[in-house]
């Protein structure tokens, strides 16, 4: 993909941020005309700092009972696995980390869907960051739902980005980067003492998400 796609992709979420997206996210039908997976970077499926403070979205789900709701963002959350308390744990992340993580990531190039970096996600991921959405859902009543995960695997050198379609599920693009599980830390909890892995799904089930 050369640089003037990548304008237009920019251009292209400029001018949509705000309108009705019904439950998808812009950058997957642009990935998809503008070139494979292995030649666009992070920055192309991640929202930036400033857009996420302003986007919303139209959608209705079964969170909505059907009805068209309008959702924005809410709050970003990391959940990882906390050794002292031998459970996962959330922590609030601010914006300003959120940025330097993005900062950080950006210019990272998508990789080509083999089995091997799907093998790395065997495993519980060792940190998630979790984007979520919120709406009224009538009577007084919230509905929040998660809007795009980033997991870390547990080989501390490879994430990906879930990507969300209206007719699919499941999907993710892959990227490594040196350490990156590592420097997600330090970046969003970095006094922490405890963050480590562990690989069984069983203890995935205990975490809880607000």
């Amino acid at each position: 993909m050369n640089e003037s796609s990548y304008t237009r992709i920019r251009n292209f979420l400029t001018v949509m941020i705000g309108g009705s997206l019904s439950g998808v996210l812009i950058v997957i039908a642009l990935i998809y005309i503008y070139g494979p997976t292995d030649t666009y970077k992070a920055k192309n499926v991640l929202l930036s700092p400033d857009v996420l403070q302003k986007f919303w979205y139209n959608t209705s789900s079964a969170s909505t009972k059907g009805k068209m709701s309008r959702f924005s963002i809410k709050e970003i959350e990391l959940l990882y696995f906390d050794k002292g308390s031998s459970r996962y744990t959330t922590v609030q992340v601010p914006i300003l980390k959120y940025g330097a993580f993005y900062d950080l990531v950006k210019g990272d190039r998508g990789k080509s869907q083999d089995l091997a970096l799907q093998q790395q996600f065997d495993e519980t991921p060792a940190a998630t960051i979790l984007i979520k959405s919120s709406a009224s859902g009538g009577n007084s009543r919230t509905v929040t739902e998660i809007f795009q995960q980033i997991q870390f695997s547990q080989g501390a050198n490879t994430y990906r980005v879930e990507l969300k379609e209206d007719d699919k599920s499941d999907s993710w693009v892959y990227f490594t980067h040196d350490d990156i599980t590592n420097k997600v830390m330090k970046i969003f909890v970095p006094h922490s003492a405890n963050f480590g892995v562990m690989g069984s799904f069983g203890a995935a089930k205990d975490a809880k998400i607000k």
